[in-house]
């Protein structure tokens, strides 16, 4: 049986099925609730009480998401990670893990995708914007004062410094590293591998993700749930 990890619902199954659908943040909202999301605090919680329920056998991560931010992913990976060995984990792109959502998906112990899915999109993003062109043709201009130099230099209102932009870079090739490295560990494969043969950010269809390592297995989230069951995991 499937059952909603929830400790009120959990009761009774033996499998705890751990939705996460929509844009990954830290925290659960009102918005989230009301037209998607996934908050990785009521996924954290969720998971947990999986672990902890004795009726609990395995635990399907039930994925179809775009990815996120990035705070709060690193530490959910890792507690999932840890998780190994308690019970068995498997994550299932349904059909969608990408970026954020991958990076949970590598820590599982093992990743199937179904057959029209598409996992992938390892890396960091950020986009700075610049819309002095747009206040102009409105007729607004911005004057900043600042206390400290550095305070608010990234912003739509001034042209992006050499400083910001390179600061801006270093934020997102660290978070790219550590992105990098959970994946590694999580996957069993050297950085090099990841970085190699796992798209360089790209996205890959379900039989690619196969043949290139992001996955183990293709096939629909019913008989991943039925392997998971019978312990095949």
């Amino acid at each position: 049986a499937i059952v909603a990890a929830k400790p009120k619902r959990a009761r009774g199954g033996d499998i705890a099925r751990i939705r996460i659908e929509g844009v990954i943040e830290p925290k659960t909202t009102l918005w989230s609730l009301l037209f998607g999301g996934a908050g990785l605090d009521m996924i954290a919680a969720e998971f947990d009480e999986a672990l902890k329920d004795p009726d609990i056998k395995g635990i399907l991560l039930d994925i179809d998401s775009p990815g996120g931010v990035v705070s709060g992913v690193p530490e959910m990976a890792k507690t999932i990670r840890a998780a190994r060995g308690q019970k068995p984990i498997l994550a299932v792109a349904n059909s969608m893990a990408a970026s954020a959502a991958y990076y949970l998906a590598a820590q599982a112990d093992s990743i199937s995708v179904t057959p029209s899915g598409d996992v992938g999109s390892i890396g960091v993003v950020y986009m700075h914007t610049d819309a002095r062109g747009f206040a102009e043709q409105m007729g607004v201009s911005h004057r900043i004062f600042r206390s400290q130099e550095r305070k608010a230099d990234v912003n739509p209102w001034e042209e992006l410094s050499e400083a910001a932009a390179a600061d801006i870079q270093s934020k997102v090739d660290a978070y790219d590293a550590m992105f990098v490295a959970d994946v590694a560990k999580g996957r069993g494969v050297s950085r090099e591998t990841v970085r190699k043969n796992y798209g360089a950010g790209r996205m890959f269809l379900a039989k690619d993700a196969l043949a290139a390592g992001l996955v183990d297995q293709v096939e629909t989230v019913e008989e991943a749930a039925a392997r998971l069951s019978r312990g095949a995991v």
